[in-house]
C-alpha cells in the first residue's frame, strides 16, 4: 500500500509506535515527529524527510530508503538489520547502538555522525563521505570494498582512533 505525502498532513505530532510495515512511503514530511518505536521494517521510503525527528527504537528491518533526509535525526537503538540507504543525509544523525548489520550505504553523506557503541557488522559502504565522525566502541567489519574510497574511509577512521586513543593515554599520565 503506497501512501503519498497529502495522506499526514492533517495526522498529529506524534507517530509513536506506529505500523508502517511492508508500505511503500513516498514524500512524507516527519520532521520533528515523535516515531519512538515505530515499525518501518520491509518499508520502502522514497523522498522522505525526518529532519530533528525522533526515532529512537524503531524498525526498519529490510527496508529500501533511498533520498531521505535524516539530519539532526534521533536514531538511537533502532534496527537497521539488511537496510539499504541510497542517496541520502544522514548528517548529525545519532545512531548510537543501534544495529546496522548487513546494511548497506550508496552515495550517502554521513557527516558528524555518531555511530557510538553501533553494532555495523558486515556492512557496504559505497561512495558515501563519513566525516568528523564518531566510532566511539563500534563493532565494524567492512565488507568487499567497492571502491578505493572505502579504503581512504577506513584509513581516516583508524587515525581519528589512533589519535584519541593518544591523546586519552597523555591525560592518564598528567
Amino acid at each position: 500500500m503506497a501512501v503519498k505525502a497529502k495522506s499526514l498532513k492533517s495526522k498529529p505530532e506524534s507517530f509513536v509506535n506506529a505500523d508502517f510495515a511492508n508500505r511503500v512511503l513516498e514524500g512524507i514530511d516527519f520532521s520533528c515527529k515523535d516515531l519512538s518505536g515505530a515499525n518501518f521494517s520491509n518499508c520502502t521510503l522514497k523522498n522522505c524527510n525526518f529532519v530533528n525527528a525522533h526515532i529512537e527504537g524503531a524498525n526498519f528491518q529490510g527496508a529500501y530508503i533511498e533520498n531521505c533526509n535524516f539530519f539532526s535525526a534521533n536514531l538511537i537503538m533502532c534496527n537497521f538489520v539488511n537496510v539499504t540507504f541510497i542517496q541520502c543525509w544522514l548528517d548529525s544523525v545519532d545512531f548510537e547502538k543501534s544495529l546496522l548489520i548487513l546494511a548497506t550505504i550508496i552515495n550517502c553523506t554521513c557527516k558528524g555522525t555518531s555511530f557510538r557503541k553501533a553494532d555495523m557488522e558486515k556492512i557496504k559502504l559505497i561512495k558515501s563521505d563519513f566525516i568528523s565522525d564518531s566510532f566511539f566502541c563500534v563493532n565494524m567489519v567492512l565488507t568487499v570494498n567497492q571502491n578505493a574510497e572505502i579504503m581512504t574511509v577506513v584509513k581516516r577512521m583508524d587515525a581519528a582512533i589512533t589519535q584519541r586513543v593518544r591523546s586519552l593515554r597523555g591525560k592518564k599520565r598528567t
